[in-house]
């Protein structure tokens, strides 16, 4: 189970849905694993650090997307996301620099944003695995959302600090299945695909870990890596 959970949203696009996410939370965790409102950081406060450290001390950050998120704009007329110091990409970037899972929650129809419009700090919140939350299915969907906090194997939520074995797992399949050497960023997408989401610094290092283990397993230079074609039968 995870040990933390923070909720990240914007005002004016989700505060009520971000609210109901809340509350249907806090009756399957304890309201101290959840984090939420930035009401809660003391006036006076550098409300940037603030942020950065609640997202340290957790192990999920949940994304609520609804259709306003990516163009809402400030009292300039300026897009939102566009300023590093908004508190919606301060929380995402932090835990996207952690690796730690971030679950994007789409709220009635609302899709992942591509990397070609978000901050570069956001970009790899496209490839995460979202899930769908709807006012029709709301319970259902948040069901399968609490299943996965509590099982993060279910869900591809594994603990950035838990062995490497199962990730390896997938990282054999995949080089295994390729016959070829890969990058990082093709092995991070192939896993995203099968449903683990993880870094590319977490993926290199495990593959490095488990180089000293393994020595059919090969570094071919400039992030790729390959498994040698004599063992390609392996899956």
């Amino acid at each position: 189970m995870v040990e933390r959970i923070f909720i990240s949203y914007r005002r004016d696009d989700s505060a009520g849905h971000a609210g109901r996410v809340f509350d249907r939370l806090r009756t399957d965790f304890k309201e101290s694993v959840l984090f939420m409102d930035v009401d809660a950081i003391p006036l006076g406060a550098n409300f940037a650090r603030v942020l950065e450290e609640e997202v340290g001390r957790c192990s999920v950050l949940l994304a609520i997307i609804g259709p306003r998120w990516l163009e809402a704009m400030d009292e300039h007329g300026e897009r939102r996301l566009d300023n590093p110091n908004d508190f919606v990409r301060v929380e995402i970037a932090a835990a996207l620099a952690r690796d730690i899972p971030v679950i994007p929650i789409l709220l009635d129809g609302a899709r992942i944003p591509k990397p070609s419009v978000l901050p570069a700090d956001l970009a790899e919140l496209s490839q995460r695995n979202g899930l769908d939350v709807r006012h029709a299915s709301f319970h259902a969907d948040m069901d399968k959302l609490v299943r996965g906090l509590r099982d993060p194997s279910r869900q591809g939520l594994h603990d950035p600090d838990s062995n490497f074995e199962y990730l390896y797992q997938g990282i054999e399949s995949i080089l295994s299945q390729s016959g070829r050497g890969m990058t990082l960023r093709e092995i991070q997408n192939e896993l995203a695909v099968r449903g683990l989401q993880t870094g590319r610094k977490r993926i290199e290092n495990c593959l490095v870990a488990r180089q000293f283990l393994d020595d059919d397993l090969v570094y071919l230079g400039e992030e790729t890596w390959a498994i040698r074609r004599s063992n390609t039968h392996r899956v």
